[in-house]
């Protein structure tokens, strides 16, 4: 599914589909499915070189078929072919640490 939503997101024709339901794109799927997982927590202590592996394929590779990494294909896809699309990410994602640290 996450897949489809990625290659959809490269194209123009679908533009007015991620322009309406952008934001619920991004905070619904895809930060949703980017959350840091209790097991993904626990490597950070028991082998941090594999949970470096995980972020760094998440941020950088996207090689891995996991939700997490298409999640982040997706959001990254959203953002460079969707007019908005990174402002609202980073809108969200602001005011979500604003309201956090209050």
């Amino acid at each position: 599914m996450l897949e489809t939503l990625v290659s959809l997101a490269d194209q123009n024709h679908f533009n007015e589909f991620f322009t309406e339901h952008m934001a619920l794109i991004i905070v619904s799927v895809c930060l949703n499915l980017m959350q840091t997982t209790e097991e993904e927590a626990g490597l950070i202590m028991s082998d941090p070189s594999e949970f470096v592996n995980l972020a760094l394929d998440c941020c950088d590779r996207q090689q891995s078929n996991i939700v997490k990494t298409q999640a982040c294909k997706l959001l990254e896809h959203i953002c460079d072919n969707v007019d908005g699309g990174t402002m609202c990410a980073t809108t969200f994602c602001s005011n979500a640490i604003n309201r956090a640290l209050r």
